[in-house]
């Protein structure tokens, strides 16, 4: 199970540290060690998908992300959910990726979902429109917001 967690003081702050480079760029923590964090205002938790692997995705990895969103909300953290799409990813998949989003977060009108178009940007030249699709499939379900990998267009790596 693998998921990257930003934590912090301040939404920035987290969003920030969920970006920071980690050992082979990914960060694993189990849901039942979030119990275990103390004094956290705001949480950035990567929701991974398939192409974010090399074919060794399965569907426990997100139900896992889930019930780490579900316990920082009964404990009354603050956290939104950063997925990392590319023009390969599917629109009917990251569709069904947000119904279940919104039918498993015990509460969620209290998640944003931020999506980021991958590095470079020059992949989605012929996909832009593409963006858009995504934030709406995503907005019929959750709050949404779409912004760069700035950390990337800083080479902040």
């Amino acid at each position: 199970f693998t998921v990257n967690v930003g934590v912090s003081t301040n939404k920035l702050l987290a969003k920030m540290a969920s970006d920071f480079p980690k050992k082979n760029a990914i960060h694993t923590l189990f849901p039942n060690e979030i119990k275990k964090l103390d004094n956290l205002d705001y949480v950035s938790l990567d929701i991974k998908l398939p192409e974010h692997f090399d074919g060794d995705y399965n569907n426990k990895i997100f139900d896992r992300e889930i019930e780490s969103v579900n316990i920082l909300l009964e404990n009354s953290i603050k956290v939104y959910c950063k997925i990392v799409l590319f023009p390969e990813s599917g629109l009917d998949y990251v569709e069904n990726l947000a119904s279940r989003m919104s039918n498993e977060i015990n509460d969620k009108d209290l998640v944003s979902v931020v999506i980021q178009p991958v590095s470079p940007i020059s992949r989605w030249k012929n996909s832009k429109d593409l963006l858009f699709k995504f934030s709406q499939a995503i907005g019929k379900y959750m709050d949404v917001l779409t912004i760069p990998q700035l950390h990337k267009f800083l080479e902040i790596e």
